[in-house]
């Protein structure tokens, strides 16, 4: 991802960014008055972190709620830090088949593999469209290019209805933005309230984003889950694993947004991961962010309804596609995909090589490598060996 380089002010999708950005006061606050014992206790347990388990960071630590009672080491060393997340998928990888990294990790060249008609194994999938590239330069794309600040910049005054725009090669939303309509004269309406001014709006992506940036219809969640995920479309991760018998679910998460958001992604409100049923699609438990070492919440903005046990609409439909597309490309052993549920029925959004299975353990409060997890991962080492 290229880093925002433009001078400050000039920030209009930098909020995911902003709130990535650890505050290691805030989360050592918050452990002692959860669970952790004393500060001398846990700056011990920090310390000794680094001999049992060292590549997870003292942030990993904190943010996972580790110094929860009853969490011994052995628990806490079933985890996957972000270190190791891609040294373990591309342990999984069968490096007999191609590999299809150059493409999943283009967005759109991803998007047309799947969809397109012309590639075997992965005939038709549905996949979420795309109106229109930026890519500073212009060059040859399957959807309109838009080649410099002056093409973008008309393109994003021209826009009636609902966009959603986001880094071509980026993760976790980070730079991404969504619109709901014109607002005043030169100005978006941001889906999170705010007017943007159409001229810094093109400047910034064209500055920050000059290798691609991609735009889309803004798609909505179904009705029934929009009820509970709010305005925001929140995604499913669907991560898919290369079994004994071919392409298999692994885990599933639904990200719920934060209230007043624009995307799924990162927050300084309070978002919510859940875990849902791989089989069945029914929602099994809900963590809350913001608070992994409180009560497990039931809802999710709708106080009417619980969020628990709700079952997912088109969630046989998008374990069908994704398990197609992962057909499509079973050089590697594991893959994250993220799914769109619309009243339309399921869409794939991107796929994710390198999936980061901290969605698994914050969803759960349990490490990837516990339980009937770990066999099917070292089941899959064992077959590419």
């Amino acid at each position: 991802m290229v880093v925002n380089t433009l001078p400050e002010g000039a920030g209009w999708l930098t909020a995911a960014q902003e709130a990535k950005e650890p505050d290691i006061a805030a989360t050592v606050g918050y452990a002692l008055s959860h669970g952790c014992p004393g500060i001398w206790t846990l700056m011990w347990r920090l310390l000794t972190l680094r001999l049992r388990h060292g590549h997870m960071t003292p942030q990993e630590y904190l943010d996972l709620a580790l110094y929860r009672p009853g969490i011994g080491w052995d628990a806490i060393r079933a985890h996957v830090p972000t270190r190791d997340n891609r040294s373990l998928n591309d342990s999984l990888r069968d490096r007999r088949l191609p590999q299809m990294d150059a493409t999943i990790v283009d967005k759109l060249g991803a998007l047309e593999f799947l969809g397109a008609l012309e590639f075997p194994g992965a005939r038709g999938l549905p996949v979420a469209p795309v109106t229109a590239l930026f890519r500073a330069g212009g060059g040859q794309a399957a959807v309109p290019v838009l080649g410099d600040e002056a093409a973008l910049t008309a393109f994003l005054a021209a826009q009636q209805g609902p966009l959603f725009g986001k880094p071509l090669d980026a993760s976790w939303s980070l730079g991404a933005f969504a619109v709901d309509g014109p607002g005043a004269a030169g100005h978006l309406r941001l889906a999170d309230g705010r007017e943007a001014p159409v001229d810094a709006l093109a400047r910034e992506i064209a500055g920050s984003y000059p290798q691609g940036y991609l735009f889309q219809p803004r798609l909505r969640n179904a009705t029934a889950l929009r009820s509970h995920l709010g305005q925001a479309t929140g995604s499913l991760r669907l991560v898919t694993l290369i079994g004994p018998e071919g392409p298999e679910i692994l885990y599933a998460v639904l990200k719920c947004p934060a209230v007043g958001s624009m995307h799924d992604g990162p927050s300084r409100r309070p978002r919510v991961w859940a875990l849902v049923d791989p089989q069945e699609g029914r929602v099994i438990r809900l963590r809350n962010l913001a608070d992994p070492a409180g009560p497990e919440p039931i809802h999710w903005q709708n106080p009417d309804e619980p969020l628990k046990g709700f079952l997912l609409p088109h969630f046989a439909q998008a374990r069908a596609i994704v398990l197609a597309g992962h057909a499509a490309l079973a050089g590697h052993g594991i893959l994250g995909w993220d799914v769109f549920l619309t009243d339309e029925g399921a869409l794939i959004s991107e796929v994710n090589a390198n999936p980061d299975h901290h969605l698994y353990q914050h969803g759960t409060g349990r490490g990837l490598l516990q339980d009937g997890i770990r066999q099917r991962i070292e089941g899959r080492r064992r077959a590419v060996a």
